[in-house]
């Protein structure tokens, strides 16, 4: 039996939620409306931001304009704006098995210090929370918090801010990440704490 054999969708979905994902304008994936079932594992998409970020030829240093006008023939709209910039989808997967609630990765967080990032740079955005209350998971829920790594767009709603303190976003969850990870964050943070402001907010 093939993977593609074992992933369920709800009835009417298949393969539509796939596509419509990767086709559909930039309003309308917001959150996986219907969650991908694998057996007894329910697997919910979350969305905090999707869309236009970097210049390609920034963010690729090795890219040329006569490579990219090549392929910009597949590239826009869905990987690439008109203007060529980068187009990126920061979100989180909630995976529910009979036993936990797994959150991997938290993406960027409110009322993060972010100066070399302005388009997260201190944001106040409700996006997150409410494609996270989409799911029927309350915050309370989550078992497990997984950070895959220790980036800034990667472990931002690990905390959040009430009454002037940073919080557990999750009060409930044991975080989760390697010891490689954050040595690395805290070191980088305690020889530039401008470049790594976030650790702190761990």
């Amino acid at each position: 039996m093939s993977f593609r054999s074992r992933v369920k969708y709800p009835l009417g979905t298949q393969p539509a939620i796939i596509v419509n994902l990767l086709e559909s304008d930039e309003g309308a994936c917001e959150a996986m409306v219907n969650p991908m079932i694998l057996g007894d594992v329910k697997i919910h998409r979350i969305v905090e931001q999707e869309g236009p970020f970097f210049d390609m030829l920034t963010f690729f240093p090795d890219l040329t304009d006569e490579l990219l006008g090549q392929n910009l023939h597949w590239l826009q709209p869905r990987f690439t704006s008109p203007k060529n910039q980068l187009m990126l989808c920061f979100q989180s997967y909630l995976v529910q098995t009979p036993h936990h609630n797994i959150l991997i990765d938290t993406c960027i967080g409110n009322h993060k210090m972010l100066p070399a990032r302005p388009f997260w740079h201190m944001m106040d955005s409700d996006r997150y929370q409410r494609n996270f209350a989409a799911t029927g998971v309350g915050l309370a829920d989550v078992d497990f918090v997984l950070c895959t790594h220790l980036h800034a767009d990667h472990l931002g709603w690990n905390t959040q801010l009430k009454d002037g303190n940073w919080v557990p976003t999750f009060p409930r969850a044991r975080y989760l990440f390697t010891e490689t990870e954050l040595g690395y964050s805290t070191g980088r943070h305690r020889e530039e704490p401008a470049s790594f402001p976030w650790t702190r907010q761990l």
